[in-house]
């Protein structure tokens, strides 16, 4: 932020705008089409959290469990607003809709994620969700 209190805006190229989709892509696709909670709970850092309204689940143990025990269900994210942080991170905001495969349930709302670099590529250090509907 500057000294006027205005928010500088700080350009993603376009490979970041890639990279970014990517671990999106990666999220959806270790809990929906083969659930593989330890690569989901690798899109973290160690000490990473996933935030909720009633809970918030921190480091790579009780992500791993927490992916393990989520519902089935297909999750879909649209293309998220980015800003490049001084440090080098991103903030992102996405919306997403989330359906439950027994029930067909589904839930929409928002993420607002803190990404950084770690071993060459950008994971979460930390994804709130906000909820804004819910079916079930």
């Amino acid at each position: 932020m500057a000294a006027d209190g205005t928010v500088e805006d700080r350009a993603v190229s376009d490979g970041t705008v890639a990279e970014v989709m990517a671990l999106f892509a990666d999220y959806a696709r270790h809990l929906d089409l083969k659930r593989d909670p330890d690569a989901w709970a690798g899109l973290f850092t160690p000490d990473g959290s996933l935030v909720t309204s009633d809970r918030q689940i921190t480091g790579t143990t009780e992500l791993r469990a927490f992916a393990a025990g989520s519902l089935p269900g297909v999750h879909v994210q649209s293309v998220p607003w980015l800003q490049a942080r001084p440090d080098g991170g991103l903030d992102a905001v996405t919306s997403f809709i989330f359906m439950t495969v027994q029930t067909h349930d589904f839930r929409s709302g928002y993420y607002t994620d803190r990404l950084v670099r770690r071993h060459e590529r950008l994971v979460f250090a930390s994804r709130q969700i906000s909820m804004l509907t819910r079916t079930d």
